[in-house]
């Protein structure tokens, strides 16, 4: 599992905008903000997720993206220190 950052919502958001690729994976979105691949998907169904999404792959090997950007919205939008 990954180390949950600590710190203000732009630390965080500016830790992973550091870390993360152009094009981040569900998968690595889910996990940093340790929730399932599943969640995320099902979010997504309900259009409550990214904003913008990419399919990455052909035929039955594609995967769901988000631009970087779009990720780092739609978590900011999500998140509060409490």
């Amino acid at each position: 599992m990954a180390e949950q950052p600590t710190g203000t919502i732009d630390e965080i958001l500016a830790e992973f905008e550091c870390e993360w690729p152009p094009i981040v994976s569900r998968r690595k979105l889910a996990r940093a903000i340790d929730i399932s691949i599943g969640a995320l998907t099902n979010l997504d169904c309900k259009g409550k997720g990214p904003a913008e999404r990419v399919l990455v792959g052909h035929g039955a090997r594609k995967r769901v993206h988000y631009p970087k950007p779009a990720a780092l919205a739609w978590l900011r939008s999500r998140m509060s220190i409490g």
